[in-house]
């Protein structure tokens, strides 16, 4: 099982990566993955609705999420904890741009995908990585396999440090 944010804002603090940041927060709980029971995503109790809480706290301010795109820009390539956290910002930036009606790339349709566990297990961060090549298109749509610029670029496009999740 994976160990998410314990102190996110600390994590995602200017000038820290996600990999210097890893080493420094403490687990406060096992955690549920896309393919767990009780991940219950898209509903208001589940394990996948509290880390979403979390994740949504630790990401609250501008500064925090530049820090965040900053440390995906670099990630080269993220360990498969943060690649579950780069999961979970991606699917709630996705959710969100569906719900305020910018989703111009259907990038509800990539979140549909992940709730269906099509970004699990082997492969997963592969899949992952062209379903986002596959809705940036023209110039962005590069040779890349790395999620983390990739995600980085999925959330360019949403504007993401400005509006948010």
């Amino acid at each position: 099982m994976l160990h998410f944010f314990a102190s996110v804002t600390a994590i995602f603090a200017p000038g820290t990566g996600l990999r210097q940041a890893r080493h420094t927060r403490a687990p406060i709980a096992a955690m549920s993955t896309w393919s767990s029971p009780d991940w219950r995503w898209g509903y208001g109790n589940g394990a996948a609705h509290d880390v979403a809480m979390r994740v949504r706290a630790s990401l609250s301010s501008p500064a925090s999420r530049s820090a965040f795109m900053e440390a995906l820009r670099s990630s080269d390539p993220p360990s498969l904890e943060e690649t579950e956290e780069v999961k979970m910002v991606l699917a709630l930036a996705w959710q969100r741009a569906r719900n305020y009606g910018y989703d111009t790339a259907n990038w509800e349709g990539a979140m549909e995908q992940m709730a269906a566990c099509e970004f699990e297990g082997e492969g997963g961060s592969g899949r992952l990585a062209q379903a986002i090549r596959s809705r940036l298109g023209g110039s962005e749509a590069d040779a890349s396999t790395a999620v983390g610029p990739l995600a980085a670029k999925s959330l360019e496009a949403l504007q993401f440090e400005s509006r948010g999740l």
